[in-house]
């Protein structure tokens, strides 16, 4: 199984692969927050615990309309991605951190959380 770091950013590819090389880490960092409070929410529907993911949705539903289109296809992607690339992946993100290495290179260390339920059928 390859590192929680290394598939979380296969995972957000969708959101970061738009953006360009001179994008803030700042701006890096919030948009790695979206993908991993999604993949965590995702995980613990797999577990049972699906209001999570119903929270997050209803916050979503709080953006404004041209938010809202523009976010709702990634998201969907990204639940996709999820569902056929990463099914059986029920490893939570917890601490992590997005480093600025220079010369444009960045580093993702994660540390990755067994949720503790048994994946229900």
């Amino acid at each position: 199984m390859k590192k929680i770091s290394a598939t979380i950013l296969d995972f957000a590819r969708p959101l970061t692969d738009g953006l360009g090389d001179d994008t803030p880490v700042e701006i890096r960092r919030e948009t790695l927050q979206l993908a991993i409070t999604l993949w965590n929410c995702l995980v613990l529907r797999d577990c049972g615990q699906g209001e999570h993911l119903a929270d997050l949705f209803d916050r979503l539903r709080g953006l404004s309309v041209t938010d809202t289109m523009r976010m709702a296809p990634l998201i969907e992607e990204l639940v996709l991605r999820k569902h056929t690339k990463c099914r059986r992946d029920l490893r939570l993100v917890g601490d992590w951190e997005l480093r600025d290495l220079g010369g444009g290179e960045l580093s993702l260390r994660a540390v990755a959380h067994d949720p503790g339920k048994k994946r229900s059928a």
